[in-house]
């Protein structure tokens, strides 16, 4: 029978804000980071970055929290049609302080948590058969109205031939009685046993740790809780790894990795993340739980529970008879570009963009004084040129590379309209050697103002002084550094600076560095020789999205012509054009021309030169 979904994930989803300063309790901390957490929702992540098909089965409130959630869980691949978004409550959080390596302060925020609200109207049975497994947290049942769902979601599944997998995840805290007056009284051992245990009949997959399997057991702990479900019981054992216990079977130790450790949280949720990916493809018992123990000991080394859940690729290359024994994630830098490569969105092909960023020649060509009309011109031509492709279905084509010191409110509005690619540049205009924006031209400061979905657009102008490039290449890997750190893409533009210059050899050289954009903004090739080598050099980085073409300063015609050339080829994603569609629009704003009328050539040859890109890829 074929199914939609692999795996349904109930219950906790919030989120987490992680103290950025490590070492310290919640008290020492300056700032904080914030991911999506929760037991089901970490398990979640992790299961669909190892390729499974996953949804979630929880609630967020109506709240900017709420919307950053579901909004995550969708750029993972998680389907959230059955997210429901409660007016009544609101998305829970948890502060996190990490200090090294098992001391970790946690302080919940989960008054009317919403994920405890899910109730029976918020599925069906056709929801539920159409997965192979449904994953449910024992947290859902510290309140009533969960131990309601608990028992009918486990049920259901049982009937429909769904899979139960059971994760105990007993957070003593978490559950308690509340008077009307507000105050809060623990609920008794005895009581979270007899309730915890309320589905076990069900349970085709029970996993948890020594301390929860003695909640849900008392004395009895794992052996007693796996004589009572019919199916297979793991026990989690850190960095010694786990026990696996199949119906009827001896328990069978699954020995772990040696890592140095960072952070344990969120690793017993990688783990189960892991087995899943291997159980529910029906691979062998060995290959789950070496999938299981890699992805822990990934998780462990990182900041953060879901941003840190490996990929596929991570698995197997931390698997792999390649990768050296004994050295530790934090150490493997292959590891480390494999994860960033993993988290970039879907490459999109064409990509037809609108550099609009210039920011010296605005200046130089408008004079002083004339800040105002230089705003005004680039957003009337980002939003017409929007509009435009809008309605000749091009919209999925459409990109800006727009600057914050002329471009705002429209870059604003950019970043919060996460379906147009759009581009924002980190260099300080007209400078070389190359410097950067932002406090003390720190790139990590610079990218810690900026909302997450936007590509960072980098101009190096390169030289034949072999010193000064040396010192810009440093320059370009410390703004890849801070991209990785902040979860975001590098758009890296390269333009010759003097004809002893070869293109080709300057990105081999960044390449050799350790530089690896994301994407590649380089001037269109001499002749076919010349890209040729252009493109096995772009090869050598199997996770770069590829090319993008600038204009220069060509003629639209000559352009088109030009561009239309490399259509076709794979690597070449699209164009990022400039003053060849904006210098003369640009002056007639100038000299009185307003409105989108003023814009219209703009448009025109946009459009022009985006039709080859996108009937190519109607059709292929």
């Amino acid at each position: 029978m074929s199914r939609r979904f692999d795996l349904i994930c109930v219950g906790r989803c919030m989120v987490d804000l992680y103290c950025d300063q490590i070492g310290t309790p919640i008290s020492g901390g300056q700032s904080l980071s914030m991911y999506t957490g929760g037991c089901p929702t970490n398990i979640a992540v992790g299961a669909s970055r190892q390729g499974l098909r996953v949804a979630m089965l929880t609630r967020v409130g109506a709240d900017d929290t709420g919307r950053f959630v579901i909004e995550t869980l969708a750029r993972e691949g998680i389907d959230t049609t059955h997210v429901r978004v409660d007016d009544d409550a609101r998305t829970p959080m948890v502060l996190a302080g990490i200090e090294p390596p098992d001391r970790f302060s946690l302080t919940w925020y989960r008054e009317r948590a919403a994920d405890l609200e899910v109730d029976l109207g918020d599925y069906d049975d056709a929801f539920l058969a159409d997965a192979a497994a449904i994953l449910i947290s024992g947290n859902t049942l510290s309140r009533r109205r969960g131990r309601v769902l608990a028992r009918d979601l486990a049920s259901r599944c049982r009937r429909l031939g769904t899979r139960v997998v059971y994760d105990i995840d007993f957070r003593p805290t978490l559950w308690y009685t509340e008077s009307a007056a507000g105050n809060r009284t623990p609920v008794p051992a005895q009581e979270i046993a007899e309730t915890l245990q309320a589905i076990l009949q069900y349970v085709d997959l029970l996993v948890g740790t020594e301390e929860e399997y003695a909640a849900l057991s008392g004395d009895a702990g794992f052996d007693g809780a796996r004589a009572l479900i019919p199916g297979m019981a793991i026990l989690k054992l850190g960095k010694d790894g786990a026990l696996v216990a199949p119906r009827g079977q001896e328990p069978v130790r699954a020995g772990g990795f040696p890592v140095r450790v960072f952070n344990t949280l969120g690793a017993g949720d990688a783990f189960i993340s892991g087995f899943l990916a291997g159980w529910l493809r029906d691979q062998p018992l060995k290959a789950c739980f070496d999938r299981a123990n890699a992805s822990g000991a990934i998780v462990v080394t990182r900041h953060g529970c879901s941003p840190a859940m490996p990929y596929d690729a991570e698995i197997k290359h931390f698997l792999a008879e390649t990768h050296p024994r004994g050295v530790s994630p934090q150490d493997d830098a292959a590891l480390d570009r494999l994860h960033a490569a993993g988290a970039r969105p879907p490459r999109r092909r064409p990509l037809c963009v609108l550099a609009i960023d210039h920011r010296v020649w605005f200046q130089d060509v408008a004079g002083a004084g004339r800040d105002e009309e230089i705003r005004g011109f680039k957003r009337v031509a980002v939003e017409a040129a929007r509009a435009r492709f809008e309605r000749e279905g091009l919209s999925s084509a459409f990109g800006v590379i727009l600057d914050a010191q002329y471009g705002d409110p429209t870059l604003a509005q950019l970043r919060r309209d996460s379906g147009i690619w759009h581009a924002e540049p980190i260099e300080r205009g007209g400078m070389f050697p190359l410097a950067l924006l932002g406090p003390g031209g720190d790139p990590g400061l610079a990218l810690r103002e900026r909302p997450r979905g936007g590509v960072v657009k980098l101009l190096l102008s390169c030289t034949s002084d072999a010193a000064v490039q040396r010192a810009q290449a440093a320059v370009v890997s410390a703004v890849q550094a801070a991209c990785v750190a902040w979860s975001r893409e590098l758009l890296l533009e390269l333009i010759l600076r003097d004809e002893r210059v070869n293109l080709a050899d300057c990105m081999a050289e960044l390449l050799d560095v350790g530089v690896t954009p994301d994407y590649w903004k380089i001037p269109i090739p001499k002749d076919e020789a010349a890209w040729a080598v252009q493109r096995a050099v772009v090869a050598r980085d199997p996770s770069c999205h590829g090319v993008l073409f600038l204009g220069g300063h060509e003629p639209l015609d000559a352009l088109r012509a030009q561009l239309e050339c490399y259509a076709a080829d794979p690597i070449a994603l699209g164009f990022a054009v400039g003053r060849t569609l904006f210098e003369a629009p640009f002056r007639a704003w100038l000299e009185g021309a307003r409105g989108n009328a003023a814009v219209e050539p703009l448009c025109d040859g946009l459009v022009a030169l985006a039709r080859p890109w996108a009937a190519l890829a109607a059709t292929s």
